[in-house]
């Protein structure tokens, strides 16, 4: 909120990765689609000054995408390495931890409803302050957007004017997912304990579902519930609940369209924009250079976001091609869907090799995911921070 987080959480990553340095002796498979991303990526950027897309702040705007990626990367080896190494297993740090979790999601919403007060008093007018960047000059395009901190703003969810949170974050859709990931880590930190409370843990994820839904982000309100549900049916049920959550999905899927058009309806305008961009992006692409892309998300059709945003495989496609797509979609879904999957089946076939706060922490992997499909994990410094967290600790506890 400050406007340093695009310093402050890199740097953190970097002290997390240099205290647990002996993880970076050991070179496996995320180590080499990291690299080799990273390849791709500085490639295909090395390359856009010399069309008419690479403009300095688009060049300056990848060179962040990939500081990010490396801040994703640090933290996912680092909290892997800890839970591999015993050093989440000290009761005490990780009562401290699970309590600083907890105090942040009841400070979101206390604060938040202090400040939805605020904007039902003011006629439903924007509160906002501003960012340390906000000393500066107007800033031209995107940079704009982060000379303040919006802290709530209207919105019209279904044609209602309501308003959202987007503390913690630069934007609401963030905010969210900084929530769910904030609940994800609580819950597989109480996993690893000795003897994990989890009636008290379980009562984070209503919590974590209110938080959420302040910030009316479609996404990550549909993730977080379909998560608890998940998860719930399949500790009660074992293999049955797992399947019939499957069988759920399925029957949604013969109706995809207009399950996807209910959600495109409650913001048809955000939906819109979403889909046209996705549209501009893939076509760009498949014309200048589909195998390696072109390096940076431009600006054109004079739209109020560059093309390649909103999605981050969409955003993988247009700055690093086919290659980049490839590589960006297996090093960050691939251990979250290997992990989560572990985790649930041994649940499933009553194995009981994890406690249950576990699988519960594990099933806000949805909330990963749909963040990831919806928004750019590596344009947020906090996003890629907790995400790599989130996903390290996933990792390192379904290895345990």
């Amino acid at each position: 909120m400050t406007g340093l987080e695009f310093l402050w959480y890199p740097m953190l990553a970097v002290a997390l990765a240099w205290r647990n340095r002996r993880a970076f002796r050991h070179f496996d498979t995320f180590d080499l689609l990291f690299f080799a991303l990273m390849a791709v990526l500085v490639f295909s950027l090395a390359l856009a000054p010399t069309n008419s897309t690479g403009s300095l702040d688009r060049v300056l705007g990848a060179a962040n995408n990939l500081a990010l990626i490396a801040t994703f990367y640090f933290c996912a080896k680092s909290t892997r390495h800890l839970v591999g190494a015993g050093g989440l297993y000290d009761e005490t740090a990780t009562f401290v931890l699970m309590r600083s979790l907890r105090r942040n999601m009841l400070a979101f919403i206390i604060v938040s409803t202090a400040l939805y007060c605020v904007w039902f008093l003011s006629g439903g007018r924007d509160v906002s302050i501003p960012t340390l960047l906000g000393v500066l000059p107007k800033l031209p395009g995107i940079l704009n957007e982060y000379q303040q901190a919006v802290l709530v703003e209207s919105d019209y969810l279904l044609g209602i004017k309501l308003p959202r949170s987007s503390l913690f974050a630069p934007f609401a859709t963030t905010a969210a997912f900084l929530l769910a990931m904030m609940a994800g880590t609580y819950l597989l930190l109480s996993g690893t304990r000795a003897q994990p409370d989890f009636r008290r843990s379980s009562n984070l994820v209503p919590l974590s579902i209110a938080a959420v839904t302040m910030t009316l982000s479609r996404a990550s309100m549909v993730a977080v519930i379909s998560a608890w549900l998940l998860a719930a049916f399949t500790s009660r049920l074992k293999m049955i609940g797992l399947l019939c959550m499957l069988a759920a999905v399925g029957l949604i899927s013969f109706n995809l369209t207009n399950s996807f058009d209910l959600l495109a309806d409650a913001r048809p305008g955000s939906s819109s924009t979403r889909l046209a961009v996705y549209e501009d992006s893939v076509e760009l692409v498949l014309a200048q250079s589909p195998i390696y892309g072109i390096g940076v998300k431009p600006r054109v059709n004079e739209r109020a976001i560059p093309i390649g945003s909103h999605s981050s495989p969409i955003s993988f496609l247009v700055r690093g091609g086919l290659l980049g797509l490839t590589l960006g979609v297996l090093m960050y879904l691939a251990p979250v869907l290997r992990s989560a999957t572990r985790i649930f089946l041994s649940f499933a076939l009553g194995m009981r090799h994890f406690k249950r706060a576990t699988l519960y922490g594990a099933s806000y992997s949805l909330a990963f995911l749909a963040f990831f499909l919806v928004q750019d994990i590596d344009a947020y410094a906090s996003a890629a921070f907790f995400g790599g967290v989130f996903v390290g600790l996933l990792s390192g506890v379904s290895r345990s």
